[in-house]
């Protein structure tokens, strides 16, 4: 926020573009990456959101007094915005880089190390090999009314190995299923939804497919979901937010016991 905020007042009263990016970036041993202070980026995955601005951006002495405690080129009474955007970084073991030209902008780039990948996630399935077909792929239909959400979980489904579609509700979700009714592996259903939530969506779901594997997402309690879903050995709940652990834990459980059946 505070990194866009600044952009913002970089470009002032005048046209401007901010441009805001999210990739990934390997640091690998022999590369010299340094921070904004010269300090060397220790080599790893991470996480890189840059911020880039065609503001009025910022001299030399200017950059090298930004993340000091209530330094400012604003009004009296600011200062502390860049120092905690600092703090924050430093803090989850990340790192800053900064390049700026008068007249012509800045951008930041802050790295986020990548503390878990999928690779290093400890396999607590009932049997390593449904874990390990991951890596064959296949095609999960992810259904949440809240596009941030929808876009974290493609992200995390497809570091498991999966393809991902995805529906904004539970109707708009069984119309994709009925097309791609023979490309989806699972099914993950967010529990409250416009239009049809995902139980309405579950149970309709079953009509069409007594089969297909499902996993109800809720911000409330799982528990109260298993009441509905009790003895559907090829359902489960869980609660968000997820992470990549609960997420291939419960694909890896939904997946064995869909083999047995086949």
């Amino acid at each position: 926020m505070n990194l866009i905020i600044n952009a913002g007042e970089a470009i002032g009263n005048n046209n401007g573009t901010i441009k805001v990016k999210l990739h990934n970036v390997v640091i690998a041993d022999d590369a010299v990456e340094k921070d904004f202070s010269g300090t060397p980026i220790p080599p790893a995955s991470y996480v890189c959101l840059t911020v880039a601005d065609d503001g009025c951006g910022m001299d030399t002495a200017t950059q090298n007094k930004i993340f000091e405690p209530f330094f400012t080129t604003k009004f009296t009474g600011r200062g502390l915005g860049m120092s905690a955007v600092l703090g924050i970084i430093k803090a989850h073991n990340g790192a800053l880089q900064l390049s700026s030209t008068p007249g012509k902008g800045t951008t930041f780039n802050v790295y986020f190390p990548l503390m878990i990948s999928p690779e290093s996630i400890e396999d607590n399935s009932p049997t390593g090999k449904t874990v390990r077909s991951f890596e064959t792929g296949g095609t999960i239909l992810l259904v949440d009314d809240e596009e941030s959400l929808r876009n974290v979980g493609s992200v995390l489904l497809k570091a498991l190995g999966f393809s991902v579609l995805t529906a904004s509700n539970g109707r708009e979700a069984l119309k994709i299923y009925c097309e791609h009714d023979r490309e989806i592996n699972l099914v993950f259903l967010d529990l409250i939804m416009p239009e049809m939530g995902g139980l309405e969506a579950y149970l309709k779901l079953r009509k069409l497919s007594p089969s297909v594997p499902v996993v109800i997402c809720s911000g409330y309690s799982a528990e109260e979901i298993e009441n509905d879903i009790r003895g559907d050995k090829l359902a489960t709940a869980i609660q968000k937010p997820y992470n990549l652990v609960q997420l291939r834990n419960a694909i890896a459980q939904l997946l064995t016991e869909h083999s047995k059946t086949i």
